[in-house]
């Protein structure tokens, strides 16, 4: 039998077990970080208690909280995909992945411009800058764990460059879950102390990257 036909035989036997595609084994490995974020968040912060009120009222600075913290999610996804994917390029989506800490930037630069000295002072003193440094790595704990458990089963190469995707990854989420219960809606707050707790994530997966994604 000829090389070429024992390799289209066994690719055609149905009797060998089916992979999920990288892109499956994200989508799924996304929905569970989802749940383990937005549960610890509801078990140990607590939502808001003015949440469904104030998104009733189409308060567009929460919302934009939100599409932030999903855009964030949305566009390191497709990054981290290809790092853990044999022969794939990353190519512009690594730009892409700047857009919402670019936009949300922007944003807040146009809410500060039009800020009262007295809201600039409670911004500046009363807000919980630091809770949120800290709190949303903690919530984006699980969910650093799950894709990194994800893509030590795939074949990532570049072992910093997928840990710091996948930090940034499970950070986007974290947040998510910290906007939950986070009260302070401001632009200049989300562009600052989010983005902060976010490349917190990003820089421990690049240092661990290649100590936990390394094949053994």
């Amino acid at each position: 039998m000829k090389t070429e036909d024992l390799v289209t035989r066994l690719c055609l036997d149905e009797s060998q077990p089916k992979r999920w595609t990288p892109a499956t084994a994200l989508l799924i490995a996304v929905m569970a970080a989802f749940a383990a974020a937005v549960s610890l968040s509801f078990v140990w912060l607590t939502p808001r208690v003015d949440l469904l009120a104030v998104l009733d009222a189409r308060d567009h600075t929460v919302l934009l909280k939100f599409a932030f913290t999903f855009s964030v999610v949305v566009a390191a996804l497709p990054i981290v995909r290809d790092l853990t994917t044999p022969g794939r390029a990353v190519g512009t989506a690594a730009i892409i992945a700047l857009l919402p800490f670019l936009i949300v930037t922007l944003l807040a630069a146009r809410e500060l411009a039009m800020l009262p000295s007295v809201e600039l002072h409670r911004l500046t003193v009363d807000a919980s800058w630091a809770a949120c440094l800290w709190q949303i790595p903690v919530l984006g704990l699980p969910a650093f764990a799950i894709f990194a458990l994800c893509a030590r089963r795939m074949a990532p190469t570049n072992l910093n460059r997928t840990g710091a995707y996948i930090g940034l990854l499970a950070g986007g989420i974290g947040a998510a879950g910290y906007a939950l219960h986070c009260h302070d809606d401001s632009m200049v707050f989300v562009a600052i102390a989010y983005t902060l707790a976010i490349t917190e994530m990003a820089a421990v997966g690049a240092l661990l990257g290649p100590r936990i994604l390394r094949w053994t």
